[in-house]
């Protein structure tokens, strides 16, 4: 892509001539990425005569390029004062007729530019362009100056000159200045910690565990979320992140943790949490949290790891709910856990260009009518509240365990919620925050909003709570809650008594256990009463205002040397970069001429991948004759001899395809660095289907195995494989992938 850099001489006319601001010029359609530049110029003639007068002229504007294209804004207000003195009695008028003579012999410029790059796509360029030019004018005009500036309340000003000039300046600018190509989006994901499916699995899990895992990334990373293998899941599960002790034998503080996940079934499973920014190299411990000794959930892990590989945490006393802030180490294992992090891989390239060379040479007339356009780009300074944002004069001297104030948000457009605030007058342990929809009548809470993490504040005061951010719409009702243990805190919060009925409402009852709020609102009670709890929302801010301005003093003598200085900040246009398509394969890519009329329970068919890598796997194809029933797909490690799959490397979920011929069967994305031999494996219910795949036995250039035996049972991929006999044929199979 190439950009050009114009840079006009805007000549002064005749005695009276108004030569005000620099006129744009339209020559073609404008280019989405073009730069702006801003420049100041300055010029002061010094010049004698019978009528003596000093003109000086200073414009601040933006020069905006395109391909053809020279456009100069903003526009401009002027004010003119026109200054005479003469030997002679004469009444001087602001219509004037003067012949000047002018020789214009431009200097090349000189361009100094400095970039500085950094990684996230964001480029910043200062150039200084620098001109020293002789200029003796010798046209002959009248000018009339009627300036007639149109002031607004608003960002918008309308100047009218009744001026006319008819400059043609002939200028080649050449410069050398880095284009940058920006791509920074998030597109995929990698991950630290183990990504491969132990052989084993624990049959029934701790409390709490932990996998220690290294971050090897040199720059800052977004975790997203956690991944696990498991075998089998009986109850809920949570999931977090520890920082380490410092010597890699134990978790320590906690750095995030995630809501309660209910998930059913088994295979690798991916539980969210608040996107998180760790530091790197650096090492964690990844951890889940079940409830203890009554779930029959199991995780997969690889025995043999090195010592302190994983931290079991807690003990009999344990209750489940938030992780603790301090991990409580009761013992670590020399196994390999396949529980891994997922974080966000920021996309694309920053690409210099670094050499433009460009000449222009072109000719204006221009009678200019300048119209300033400002737009805002809003930005959050400052909160406005809804709720009740006064101190009560009472204070309830134990709080109930989950408790929420009615408040109503008036207004008429989307906000976005911050944060709760609440005055205490005393706190005695932990306490939650969170908002709920109302049940329409503004008699109770309903539905759960938002929550917060849990605080652990102390004294007392305004206290705020964080929320994610989170937009509500208005006018509506919402209840601003708070909780904390029931019946042991000795903790106090302001109210003002003798408020509307239904103003605040109690939740839960004797029952209720602390930990995350309820989804739904359990009504216990509702009082008259305003808690002193308001939310706390962000403001648009901001008020764009410009005002361009031109003094002119006018001489009737001219001979200027004007000097001109740019200084150019330079912002890269963002464009996303597509995640890659599969543009080559590996394995059998032809149609057999024979099908098996029932395909076993486990197949999997050899395939030798070389050439340039690592390349990253997306899918597997496979070639049906027909299919009655479910399909997984899957790829394994070689043993090493080309005889048998060994270590399951991938695996897909469950498909349901239809019909006949070429099926993709989507896989995890999958990066293969090592050449060599790999099994591509698909997976049907064992005897009742009557799906069939192709395969050639005539001139066989590979193997297929067969896996498992007659105790099978159709779900999750074994691992390893267990091979129950090989086949000299080619299964039409093979791997997508993408360079």
């Amino acid at each position: 892509m190439r950009r050009s850099f114009l840079a006009i001489f805007i000549p002064l006319a005749s005695l009276v001539l108004l030569l005000a601001g620099c006129p744009s010029a339209s020559q073609g359609p404008s280019s989405p990425s073009i730069p702006t530049r801003t420049h100041t110029d300055s010029t002061t003639p010094t010049a004698s005569a019978s009528l003596t007068a000093t003109p000086s002229m200073t414009a601040t504007q933006t020069l905006t390029l395109a391909a053809d294209t020279a456009t100069l804004t903003p526009p401009l207000t002027s004010t003119s004062t026109l200054t005479s003195t003469a030997s002679l009695t004469s009444t001087p008028s602001p219509t004037s007729t003067a012949t000047l003579t002018r020789t214009n012999t431009p200097v090349p410029p000189t361009l100094t530019s400095t970039s500085t790059q950094s990684p996230t796509g964001t480029l910043t360029s200062t150039s200084t362009l620098t001109t020293s030019p002789t200029s003796t004018f010798s046209p002959t005009g009248t000018s009339t100056l009627s300036p007639s500036p149109t002031p607004s309340a608003t960002p918008t000003a309308t100047n009218s000159f009744s001026a006319t000039a008819t400059p043609s300046p002939s200028f080649t600018p050449t410069g050398t200045l880095p284009i940058p190509t920006d791509t920074p989006s998030c597109l995929s994901t990698s991950s630290f910690g183990v990504d491969s499916i132990g052989s084993n699995a624990y049959p029934s899990l701790p409390n709490v565990f932990a996998q220690k895992a290294v971050l090897g990334a040199s720059v800052p990373v977004t975790v997203l979320s956690l991944s696990a293998h498991f075998t089998a899941i009986g109850g809920p599960i949570r999931a977090a992140i520890y920082g380490d002790n410092g010597s890699g034998t134990s978790p320590t503080t906690l750095i995030c943790e995630s809501a309660p996940f209910s998930l059913t079934g088994s295979g690798w499973k991916v539980l969210d949490l608040p996107d998180t920014i760790l530091s790197g190299p650096a090492t964690y411990w990844l951890a889940l949290q079940t409830p203890f000794g009554g779930t029959s959930t199991s995780i997969s892990f690889e025995p043999g790891g090195p010592a302190n590989s994983w931290a079991y945490g807690n003990g009999t006393g344990y209750v489940y709910g938030p992780f603790p802030m301090n991990f409580a180490p009761y013992q670590n294992y020399a196994d390999y856990l396949s529980i891994h992090a997922n974080f966000c891989n920021p996309s694309g390239t920053v690409t210099d260009t670094p050499t433009i060379t460009e000449t222009r040479t072109f000719t204006l007339t221009r009678t200019p009518t300048p119209t300033p356009t400002l737009s805002q780009t809003p930005v959050c300074l400052d909160t406005t509240s809804f709720g009740v944002g006064s101190i009560g004069s009472s204070a309830y001297p134990s709080l109930p365990n989950v408790f929420a104030q009615k408040a109503v948000l008036n207004a008429s457009v989307p906000v976005t919620v911050l944060s709760l605030s609440a005055h205490f007058t005393a706190i005695g342990g932990p306490i939650r925050a969170a908002i709920y929809g109302d049940n329409g009548s503004g008699t109770s809470p309903s539905t759960l909003i938002c929550e917060s993490v849990q605080f652990s504040l102390t004294g007392s005061g305004w206290k705020v709570f964080d929320l994610p951010d989170t937009i509500l719409s208005g006018p509506a009702t919402y209840w601003l809650a708070l909780q904390t243990p029931f019946g042991g805190t000795a903790t106090s919060i302001s109210f003002e008594p003798g408020g509307s009925a239904n103003s605040w409402a109690y939740g839960n009852g004797s029952g209720y256990v602390y930990g995350p709020f309820p989804t739904n609102y359990s009504l216990y009670q509702t009082y008259s009463d305003d808690l002193s709890i308001h939310a706390n929302f962000c403001n648009p801010a901001g008020t764009a205002t410009q005002t361009p301005t031109i003094t002119l003093t006018r001489t009737p003598t001219l001979t200027p040397t004007p000097t001109s200085t740019r200084t150019s900040t330079r912002t890269p246009v963002p464009t996303d970069t597509p995640a890659c398509a599969p543009t080559a394969s590996f394995g059998v890519t032809t149609i057999g001429a024979g099908a098996y009329p029932s395909l076993p329970y486990v197949f999997a068919q050899r395939a030798t991948l070389s050439g340039s890598l690592p390349v990253t796997v997306m899918s597997l194809s496979a070639h049906f004759t027909q299919i009655g029933g479910p399909v997984r797909a899957a790829i394994y490690k070689d043993d090493g001899g080309g005889t048998s799959p060994t270590g399951l490397l991938v695996e897909s979920m469950e498909f349901s395809p239809a019909g006949s011929g070429w099926v993709v069967l989507d896989l995890p994305d999958t990066v293969l660095d090592a050449p060599g031999t790999y099994w591509l494996a698909l997976q049907t219910p064992f005897g009742g289907t009557a799906t069939s795949v192709s395969y050639d036995a005539s001139a066989p250039s590979e193997i297929w195995a067969y896996g498992s035996g007659a105790g099978y049972s159709y779900g999750p991929f074994p691992s390893p494989y267990q091979l129950y006999a090989t086949y000299p044929q080619d299964l039409s199979i093979h791997a997508n992938y993408c360079p």
